[in-house]
């Protein structure tokens, strides 16, 4: 696995160095702005589309079924942005390490 990594994949994903993304494009003041001002609203929003599936006093997450709901009931699904192209998205979303902004 290491091998393949470094001879054919290595070139290919340090491209795409997503810390250099965040500083200049995420963590500045405009994107700060915009997340405190709207973050009630995405929060109830969140509430009300998850949970569903979480087991009695664990706590709650969003399920891709959920996901869907909240996606269909905007209505933004047509024919250019259809239900493929959901559960990529969905994916993506999901936290890979414990700590993203403190560990690499």
């Amino acid at each position: 696995m290491r091998k393949m990594f470094d001879e054919h994949l290595k070139e290919f994903f340090e491209k795409y160095d997503c810390h250099r993304w965040r500083k200049n494009y995420l963590w500045n003041e405009h994107c700060d702005y915009v997340f405190k001002r709207y973050m009630p609203a995405i929060k109830k929003i969140y509430e009300k589309y998850c949970g569903r599936f979480a087991l009695p006093g664990a706590p709650k997450y969003m399920s891709s079924e959920e996901f869907f709901d909240l996606i269909d009931k905007i209505g933004v699904v047509s024919d250019d942005f259809g239900q493929r192209e959901i559960l990529p998205i969905f994916n993506c979303s999901m936290m890979t390490q414990i700590d993203e902004l403190d560990s690499d």
